[in-house]
């Protein structure tokens, strides 16, 4: 695959992501107007009902799970416990992701899990969003971007070894394009921007998948992804391979899979390092 396919890609994705978030945004700005409207009918029905000596009537309450609610929405409680993630109302409505989020739910503290929990999550749920790099608590009824097909840069005359992590027994270990000297990305995005120095249409800079980064660069799901497939940091880059690096894509399980993907591997991929059945 070309650069320019590979950049067509890499930008598809960024539109995707971003057409997510901004239906997100949205929803949440129709779901605030809708509860904004609900306390003005209220208050008018309440006007109404004084001028005949009726009594206030009750604002409905939103339903539904913390985390698939707005800020305004959200009970005492539920914000308290946001808190304790790390979210204010700012963060919470623009879908920013605080640091906890980053962590798998073994690691969470005993505050931060009963908060989680305060929210609607359990820790499938947890994990399942984790593997997923969407930012913010989860927005009911809006489908999360459709993943783009890992891919592996073009080979070039003088590739970096590839790091330690990922070698399979079977194939040895796999090889990296060395990325173009470029203006860094930003965590989680690919650089569109190369350096103006290099020439007048440099290539893109291409972000390196998580299998083939070494342990300290991984994302923190990325890291998670790893552990389920059973690597822990030293075994990572030691180059060591775990009993799920032996089976063919078909008997992985459904959750081994699907950190395969978070780490930039395709079937044919995974089978191809295997080596023949």
């Amino acid at each position: 695959m070309t650069s320019p396919e590979i950049e067509k890609l890499r930008v598809q994705e960024l539109n995707l992501l971003d057409q997510f978030l901004s239906v997100r945004r949205q929803r949440k700005e129709l779901l605030y107007r809708e509860r904004c409207e609900k306390e003005l009918q209220a208050q008018q029905q309440h006007a109404q009902d004084g001028n005949h000596g009726g009594s206030p009537p009750t604002i409905p309450q939103s339903q539904g799970m913390g985390k698939d609610k707005s800020w305004r929405e959200l009970t005492a409680a539920e914000r308290t416990a946001a808190a304790q993630i790390g979210y204010d109302e700012a963060s919470w409505e623009m879908g920013d992701t605080p640091a906890a989020c980053e962590k798998s739910w073994a690691k969470l503290s005993a505050n931060e899990r009963n908060a989680a929990t305060t929210l609607g999550y359990t820790e499938q749920d947890w994990a399942a969003e984790l593997a997923q790099p969407v930012p913010g608590p989860k927005a009911s009824g809006v489908s999360p971007p459709v993943p783009m097909p890992a891919v592996r840069p073009a080979a070039t005359p003088s590739p970096t070894p590839a790091p330690a992590g990922m070698q399979k027994k079977e194939s040895g270990a796999s090889s990296l394009a060395p990325v173009p000297a470029a203006q860094p990305a930003p965590a989680g995005r690919p650089s569109t921007t190369a350096a103006r120095e290099v020439s007048p249409t440099p290539a893109p800079a291409v972000m390196k998948l998580g299998k083939d980064k070494v342990w300290q660069d991984l994302t923190g799901a990325e890291r998670t992804a790893a552990g389920q497939i059973g690597y822990d940091e030293a075994m990572w880059d030691a180059g060591e391979t775990p009993a799920a690096c032996e089976k063919h894509w078909a008997k992985l399980s459904a959750s081994e899979r699907n950190a395969a993907t978070t780490l930039g591997y395709t079937e044919q991929e995974w089978d191809a390092e295997l080596g023949p059945r």
